[in-house]
């Protein structure tokens, strides 16, 4: 199924997930870094991203992003916790790379 993130007025993204995560609902609105989906970690999958300016499909690899931000001090400390806190949520949700070992005889 297709999930549409409407960012402005002008950019949406687009992404194609397995299932919605739970509580997802259209039309509600998400915070960055939301769980919004899952694709199914067992089989192959293609990962859909696209990037829409006024509704029209453009290039995003042609996208012009804001410059970025250097992070400094307790601004840096506080992305790494959150990343690391949403890295955990991941790999506990949907562990995409965990390899299982066959069982010893």
């Amino acid at each position: 199924m297709a999930v549409r993130l409407r960012h402005d007025q002008a950019y949406r993204t687009e992404y194609q997930v397995a299932t919605l995560a739970s509580g997802i609902e259209r039309g509600q609105r998400v915070q960055q870094g939301q769980v919004i989906g899952f694709n199914d970690a067992l089989i192959d999958t293609t990962v859909h991203y696209a990037v829409l300016v006024n509704e029209r499909f453009i290039d995003p690899m042609r996208v012009r992003l804001p410059a970025e931000k250097q992070l400094l001090g307790q601004e840096f400390v506080d992305f790494r916790k959150e990343a690391d806190r949403i890295a955990t949520l991941v790999q506990r949700e949907a562990p995409f790379h965990t390899i299982y070992a066959p069982l010893a005889k």
